[in-house]
């Protein structure tokens, strides 16, 4: 009896199962189309967010570049260039004149540009500084009294941004005190070089008003629980706005390949969608993190009444499926009942076939399975594009993995773009549309297409694998279907539509390719449409690849004086080049000349070896025209490795003897009001960043700091013979302001001048 109903149970479960896989099928369609719906929306809010940082990222690096431009004005300012030349030994009315004149200037400037909050200018022969309102000719006077920088004291501040630091860059948002005023600010450094010396007179402060060159980004919804940041090119925040509180350093920046793009990642607990874009002009990085939640409440109700629905048909689904296997397993189970009888065992019945059957023809799985297969093989065709690969065996991974055709002998790289629009710029919904469509007709009408994505909304790229057999015929069979598409679909996307394309036979030459295309601009002939490199001009298949980040590289590599490192990573430029350097045309050249100015860089910054650097590269080009350029990078590859081992060399001869000088010079000289490490720069011929260096590896201590010890132990000797007022001993160990001497005395000893004025106070 217990075997029956066992049996009985399994023949109702197995038909319970049954119906019940059946009934999931609406279930997961409503499922898929609540998916369906984020998705959309994600695009759509992806799509809007890279335009906005596009276009708000072209405002800001205009800003930039207007900055840029004030900083040039003024260095070439007569009125300008005479401030920086003042040798101020007494304040006089000719001084007082030359620095309100230069103050007017920086006035003018900055009423000019509204970016610009406040301008700086320092002049190291004198360490005068004036800022658009206030004349400072004492740093301690003016800092923090008119001015000061939120965490950093005078000294770090004179150090580092006004006689230290680089001679060109854009430091991260600082907090800004001004007279009185409070503000975030990104500050613009640039040096004033001294005519064609390599030396530098001064240096021009621009503090950009953060605030400011944010608020093109307001059209990015981060504001409700997001935040933007724009870093620099080492990936450090330049500015910030964090509305949402969120920590920066949770951001995943490795997803951030390529140009621009998307990904969704958990920031503080909440779902971010992430946007961001890399500029080519300074290296900058513009990033959004948007809320989940924000993208997707436009459809909150909609997805709220398919949770319901999924929610109702999953229990109508049960309840039916517990009657109907009931009411059909009911016969199975009394023959099995009866054949049992005469202890014969039955199978319960044919349904796992039938549960086969049914996923079968269930294409919502293989749906699933092609489109990740699809979102794999778009990732690894934006990464091609970009030359994200190292070498063609990379690539050849890569695209088996994806299941890309491997042994082409022919790649075609085909750019469409829509132009001209025969009605007025269309919504971009609606344009977004028409792209959709277009890309349909693109994937079911090119032949041999392997990958398609969008550049922007006007513009797709494709690459199509070209069969030995339609080697020959595959432009024909191209222009037909590119003449069918424009004359079948031009009219229902309302605009004209190109087609260019570039044949490769190696797929490390995609890339390559890809660039030519971007810059080119065909003209159809003959009546063909689909325009690519004519035949007759090899030299014009071979662009050339010298990338911002691998010159940087190459000149970090060189100025560490790494030989090895520079050496790699020309051979590595070398095999990106190969087939440019053995085309012997106008690409090699220009792929040279590129190489030479960047070894033009590296020697005019090595002073000490700079006359025979510029003999040896000067003479690269002498036989140019009857050598061939493999040759001509090899004499390159050489003076770069050259340059290298002298910028070693140049860093070894200022060893302990010069440091030994430096200091006997300092202790000569320490009571001179004047001395600065300005003036000592200048006395040994040195800019002072290097000198600010090698003084603290040798004197143990800062230069600032060893000049006010040297001044403060002097001044104790002269207190503690009771001969001479405070005012005139300051006088005599090099300062013209008691207050400053009684700070820095302070700050040496602990104690002040009138506190140690016997032997037994001292501390």
């Amino acid at each position: 009896m217990n075997t029956l109903r066992r049996t009985s149970r399994r023949i109702l479960l197995r038909y319970l199962i049954f119906f019940l896989t059946v009934t999931a099928v609406p279930v997961i369609s409503q499922s898929v189309s609540s998916s369906q719906v984020e998705n959309i929306l994600h695009e759509n809010a992806s799509e809007q967010n890279l335009m906005a940082l596009k276009s708000s990222a072209d405002v800001v690096e205009r800003a930039l570049a207007d900055v840029s431009n004030v900083v040039y004005y003024i260095g070439e300012n007569p009125d300008v260039l005479q401030f920086l030349d003042l040798e101020p030994l007494e304040v006089d009315m000719t001084i007082v004149s030359d620095v309100l004149k230069a103050q007017k200037q920086l006035q003018t400037y900055t009423v000019a540009n509204s970016i610009i909050k406040n301008i700086q200018l320092y002049a190291f022969q004198s360490g005068v500084l004036v800022d658009s309102v206030t004349s400072a000719l004492s740093l301690e006077w003016y800092y923090p009294c008119f001015f000061s920088l939120e965490g950093v004291s005078c000294e770090t501040w004179e150090e580092t941004y006004l006689n230290g630091g680089p001679a060109s860059a854009v430091l991260p948002s600082a907090t800004v005190f001004h007279r009185d005023a409070e503000s975030s600010c990104v500050i613009y450094i640039q040096s004033i070089p001294m005519g064609d010396a390599p030396y530098y007179q001064g240096k021009v402060l621009c503090y950009l008003d953060e605030e400011e060159l944010l608020s093109p980004f307001q059209s990015i919804r981060y504001d409700q629980g997001g935040m933007l940041c724009i870093l620099d090119a080492a990936g450090e925040l330049v500015m910030q706005d964090n509305p949402g509180g969120l920590d920066f350093s949770e951001l995943d920046q490795s997803r951030c390949t390529g140009s621009q793009g998307s990904f969704l990642q958990s920031i503080g607990g909440e779902t971010m969608l992430v946007s961001y874009l890399h500029s080519g002009q300074y290296g900058w990085t513009y990033l959004s993190a948007v809320p989940q939640s924000v993208i997707l409440a436009p459809s909150s109700e909609v997805r709220l009444f398919l949770l319901v629905m999924i929610g109702v048909s999953l229990a109508a689904g049960c309840l039916l499926a517990f009657y109907f296997a009931a009411k059909t397993a009911k016969p199975v189970i009394s023959i099995t009942n009866l054949l049992m009888r005469n202890n014969q065992l039955v199978s319960p019945g044919e349904l796992p076939g039938g549960i086969e059957r049914l996923l079968e023809k269930n294409k919502t799985l293989q749906q699933a399975v092609d489109q990740q297969m699809d979102d794999q093989r778009t990732a690894l065709f934006y990464t091609l594009l970009s030359g994200g690969f190292h070498d063609e065996e990379e690539i050849q991974r890569s695209f088996a993995d994806v299941q890309l055709p491997l042994d082409a002998p022919l790649y075609c790289v085909m750019l469409v773009t829509l132009l001209e629009w025969q009605i007025e710029k269309p919504p971009q919904a609606q344009a977004c549309a028409y792209k959709k469509l277009l890309k349909e007709v693109l994937a079911a009408r090119i032949p041999g297409l392997v990958g398609i994505g969008d550049l922007d909304l006007s513009t797709s790229v494709l690459l199509a694998a070209v069969d030995e057999s339609r080697r020959g015929s595959f432009r024909e069979e191209l222009e037909r279907s590119a003449h069918d598409i424009i004359s079948q679909f031009s009219q229902a996307v309302q605009s004209d539509i190109q087609f260019s394309a570039y044949p490769v036979e190696r797929l490390m030459e995609i890339p390559s390719a890809f660039s030519f295309l971007e810059n080119w601009e065909p003209v159809p002939q003959d009546g063909k449409i689909v325009c690519w490199p004519p035949e007759d001009e090899p030299e014009s298949r071979h662009v050339f690849y010298y990338p911002l980040s691998l010159e940087l590289r190459l000149i970090a590599a060189v100025q560490d004086s790494r030989p090895a490192m520079a050496e790699a990573l020309l051979d590595l430029i070398a095999h990106y080049n190969k087939r440019v350097l053995a085309s012997n045309g106008e690409y090699a050249m220009s792929f040279l000349q590129a190489l030479y100015g960047t070894l033009m860089r590296l020697v005019n910054e090595c002073s000490s070896y700079k006359q025979e650097l510029l003999e040896r590269s000067g003479a690269l080009f002498d036989d140019a025209s009857q050598s061939p350029p493999w040759e001509l990078f090899q004499r390159l590859r050489e003076c770069f490795l050259i340059t290298a081992d002298a910028y070693g060399a140049h860093e070894e001869a200022r060893g302990d003897g010069q440091v030994r000088r430096i200091l006997d010079y300092v202790n000569e000289h320490f009571t001179d009001p004047q001395l600065s490490l300005t003036s000592v720069a200048a006395a040994f011929h040195i800019t002072e960043p290097y000198l600010s260096r090698i003084f603290k590896q040798g004197a143990g201590e800062n230069f600032s700091k060893y000049v006010e010890r040297l001044r403060a132990e002097r001044a104790r000797e002269l207190i503690r013979e009771h001969k001479l007022p405070l005012s005139e001993i300051a006088q005599q160990v090099g300062y013209n302001s008691p207050q400053v001497f009684r700070r820095a005395y302070k700050r040496v000893f602990s104690v002040s001048p009138s506190e140690d004025s016997s032997p037994g106070d001292a501390g």
